[in-house]
């Protein structure tokens, strides 16, 4: 991953930037992408303890 870096800013990833950039031109809003990785998130959780039993 790459962090783009300027005077007493917060560190970004370039990637995580493109990727809601990318959200932003199909229309999605801050909250949709938020709602996408929330589900994400929990469909990947729900996974491991599946895989864990």
């Amino acid at each position: 991953m790459t962090l783009l870096v300027s005077d007493n800013q917060l560190e970004l990833d370039k990637e995580w930037v493109e990727l809601i950039l990318q959200a932003r031109d199909k229309g999605l809003s801050i909250d949709d992408v938020r709602k996408l990785l929330s589900t994400l998130r929990e469909e990947g959780f729900a996974k491991l303890q599946e895989s864990a039993v």
